[in-house]
């Protein structure tokens, strides 16, 4: 990324913005990990919240890390199934590539493919160090001990991972910055640029009951040409947070994070509202 003639306006005045959001942040995808200097907007970046399926993020960030053969399968289990919330479109035996997988989690924000992710790459990391079997659970908290030391690695010193999937847990926390610096990570891995960015894709199922599964993306917002992909986080009913990968007036790229706004269409709301500060000012 050429960051000679970056795009970078004065910063937007965050007492100026109405934003039902109570944190959010639009920092430029410089060279390197985004830090209060590479902010064009800051509110509250530092304030604790629950990241919802913003982990999603991090839990493929850190399944590319261990294994980025996106052909590997991925097999639903039993204890995938009891995860229950958004993106329940698959059953126990179902089968699908971790491509696929990816998209199942970016798209309609599927939990179970998020636990079925946990437990087989975390199965991987054991299978790594030994050869002993394990009960699902040891597996995913393999993987969640992974993801915690992965957001260590990328500088979310902030943040608190419980699950893998991003549903309510006592503990589990995050912040603005934190998110921008996953964003940074995430943007170096194709197969998540690649993903984030379909508004559709079709699941190619194996397995007992094979078939195909049309799913579609919860961001609105990649409507608007300037949006380059991201991902939504939902505590229903009054949490409801974004991150997108956008493109700035001059073609540079920038992360935008809102966090907490107060429904779903404010949450586009609080978005478009601070993006269109961030360009204009």
């Amino acid at each position: 990324m050429n960051v000679d003639n970056l795009y970078i306006p004065s910063k937007a005045n965050s007492t100026e913005l109405q934003l039902t959001a109570k944190s959010a942040a639009v920092y430029t995808a410089s060279s390197s990990v985004p830090t209060a200097k590479d902010a064009l907007y800051e509110m509250n970046p530092l304030k604790l919240v629950q990241p919802a399926s913003l982990t999603k993020i991090l839990t493929a960030v850190t399944a590319l890390r261990i294994d980025s053969n996106l052909n590997r399968p991925v097999i639903i289990g039993e204890s995938d199934m009891q995860c229950g919330g958004s993106g329940a479109n698959l059953q126990c035996g179902d089968v699908i590539t971790f491509w696929d997988a990816l998209h199942n989690m970016f798209l309609p924000s599927s939990n179970m493919t998020a636990s079925a992710i946990a437990r087989i790459f975390g199965k991987l990391l054991f299978d790594i160090a030994d050869n002993e079997k394990h009960i699902d659970s040891v597996y995913v908290a393999k993987f969640i001990n992974e993801m915690n030391k992965t957001a260590m690695d990328i500088g979310m010193f902030e943040s608190m991972f419980i699950n893998a999937h991003g549903l309510g847990a006592r503990g589990q926390r995050t912040c603005a910055r934190d998110i921008g610096r996953l964003m940074y990570e995430a943007v170096k891995y194709p197969a998540i640029i690649d993903t984030w960015s379909k508004r559709k894709h079709v699941l190619k199922v194996a397995g007992p009951r094979p078939r195909l599964i049309p799913i579609q993306n919860t961001i609105e917002m990649l409507k608007d040409g300037r949006v380059q992909g991201g991902k939504t986080g939902t505590l229903a009913p009054s949490f409801f947070n974004l991150a997108l990968f956008y493109t700035l007036p001059d073609g540079n790229k920038a992360f935008a994070v809102t966090l907490y706004s107060s429904s779903k269409n404010t949450r586009d709301d609080d978005m478009r509202l601070m993006l269109d500060a961030v360009c204009n000012c």
